[in-house]
């Protein structure tokens, strides 16, 4: 499972139906080498590999070019690890090697481990690799046991907030920076549990407000499984649990004459629980003619096309819920 790309069959990401997930971020090098670019890992790696094992394997047996890169490898185990690297010089990394108090590693877009830290290109500090990198870290690292879940990998991505690890500090409310995730560049986030095999993938600036337009913000919940069907039926349930959630708790705040609830904000959330009702019942459309078909081509396009109007649904079902919940906060 992943996001489809210009002149990419997947992105950087991906986790697929064996458990395995992954990423990748482009390592910068003022020693490039001539070798297999990073896409052609995207593609291999999610559709050919079951385990850390076997795509380090692969990895390892091709020749790397480009911007290869820091691979973050993990799956249903727990057990997670970086390999990071240039063309040429690579090491393996785990939780704890840096400091980590958890189960956790992080990797931006420059060599991390002091061992390879002299292969880092002077210039690194202009795209904020460094702070960024700081301000994840002291993310995971502030965070209370058992707090790491779907909601803070969220506002970590959309956070406009920074931490300057050199003067211990946390900068407030700076859009647009290059030191955090919500940048003017950011276009796309995977959030993955590869042992639920839950995938959460969103297209567009995190924080809602920037690239591509109309984006939301919102993150369209993918449960895999062995084949198309089970996939479509997954997210119908998923697009209409978020439907009827956003829904009840809109008429919740209305039974309870919440002043935050004008009827204006009430108007705004319902349109797009009509957006996002439409969007679904295409979707069962789709769904039910997938199953009457007996021509597999013909089958799997219509099951793609219930897939696509469940995940519009899905949008606009946490739109309509995000717009309460910020109506709430706002009225404390």
């Amino acid at each position: 499972m992943s996001e489809t790309y210009a002149g990419r069959v997947n992105s950087n990401y991906a986790m697929n139906s064996k458990g395995l997930a992954w990423t990748m971020t482009a390592i910068m090098s003022d020693d490039p080498a001539w070798g297999m670019s990073p896409e052609f890992y995207f593609h291999y790696l999610a559709e050919y590999t079951a385990s850390p094992k076997e795509a380090l394997d692969y990895i390892n047996s091709t020749p790397r070019g480009g911007v290869t890169g820091g691979f973050i490898l993990t799956d249903a185990s727990g057990d997670i690890t970086v390999y990071e690297g240039t063309a040429k010089n690579f090491h393996m990394r785990r939780s704890g090697d840096r400091g980590e108090t958890g189960p956790y590693v992080i990797q931006t877009n420059h060599l991390v481990d002091p061992s390879l830290s002299s292969y880092n290109p002077k210039w690194l500090p202009v795209i904020g690799t460094y702070s960024r990198y700081d301000t994840v870290f002291q993310y995971f690292k502030e965070a209370k046991p058992g707090s790491i879940d779907f909601a803070f990998a969220k506002n970590l991505f959309a956070s406009d907030d920074w931490f300057d690890a050199g003067k211990n500090t946390w900068n407030r409310n700076q859009p647009g920076g290059k030191e955090i995730s919500n940048s003017h560049t950011s276009v796309n986030q995977a959030i993955f549990f590869p042992a639920d095999l839950i995938a959460y993938l969103e297209t567009g600036t995190p924080g809602g407000l920037g690239l591509p337009t109309g984006a939301t913000g919102e993150y369209v919940k993918v449960k895999l499984a062995a084949d198309p069907k089970t996939v479509t039926y997954n997210a119908d349930k998923d697009a209409l649990a978020f439907y009827w959630d956003a829904a009840d708790s809109l008429r919740h705040d209305q039974n309870a004459n919440a002043p935050y609830v004008s009827s204006a904000e009430a108007g705004e959330i319902r349109e797009d629980l009509d957006q996002a009702f439409a969007a679904y019942s295409i979707g069962m459309d789709r769904a039910s003619f997938a199953n009457l078909s007996s021509d597999p081509k013909e089958q799997t396009g219509l099951w793609a096309e219930a897939m696509t109007y469940y995940a519009k649904s899905q949008l606009y079902s946490q739109m309509a819920k995000t717009e309460l919940l910020k109506a709430r906060a706002g009225s404390r």
